[in-house]
């Protein structure tokens, strides 16, 4: 048994970076990940490198466009990720970050 076997976590900024190192683990680990993003090419590539770290783990990780600014896509985003997963466990606030 994996360490997140059945637990659900969303990951806000899990397009790249730590964000998108924590997808793969919480995955890897048996955890239903969820990557929201603001940017589709990077939110699309970091759920599918989630979903082949999972392997055998029983994980998995699908991508939800979110941009944290905006109260109403948060809210979508939660309730898209219950209704895909039935609950979430584990909220990994990682948006945001410096910039030059």
């Amino acid at each position: 048994m994996e360490r997140l076997d059945g637990k659900v976590a969303f990951i806000t900024g899990g397009g790249g970076g730590i964000g998108r190192a924590t997808a793969e683990r919480f995955a890897q680990e048996g955890a239903k990940v969820v990557v929201a993003e603001i940017n589709a090419e990077l939110g699309e590539a970091a759920a599918q490198s989630a979903r082949d770290f999972a392997a055998n783990s029983g994980g998995d990780a699908h991508f939800i466009k979110c941009d944290v600014t905006e109260t109403d896509d948060v809210k979508a985003a939660f309730a898209e990720t219950v209704s895909r997963y039935g609950k979430l466990d584990i909220l990994h606030n990682n948006a945001g970050g410096s910039t030059v």
